[in-house]
């Protein structure tokens, strides 16, 4: 009952990922994979480390993916956000890097 708000959400997102998304296996990579997204949305994009190790996290879930599991929307959109936030990063530093070259 007076459980702990991370507690709470947890629970939450586990049973979303093992009922919902289908992974009774690899739950706890995803529930980490959920958490890591909005990290990518804290501080300043290019000082954020959390893009490149999601990215590292999706990879590994992606590699273990059956045909079936491939084909859940939810899990893609997990991944699409993973791969776009890594592709905004990329485009940032490549600006940054241009610009100081310049």
């Amino acid at each position: 009952k007076n459980a702990a708000p991370n507690d709470v959400l947890n629970s939450l997102l586990t049973q979303y990922v093992k009922f919902l998304a289908d992974q009774q296996r690899r739950h706890k990579e995803l529930v980490e994979c959920i958490y890591m997204l909005e990290q990518n949305w804290n501080g300043n994009l290019l000082e954020n480390p959390s893009i490149v190790k999601l990215q590292q996290v999706t990879t590994a879930i992606e590699n273990h993916l059956t045909p079936r599991h491939r084909k859940n929307w939810r899990l893609n959109m997990l991944l699409f956000r993973s791969y776009y936030d890594l592709l905004l990063y990329t485009r940032l530093v490549q600006s940054y890097i241009a610009t100081n070259n310049a």
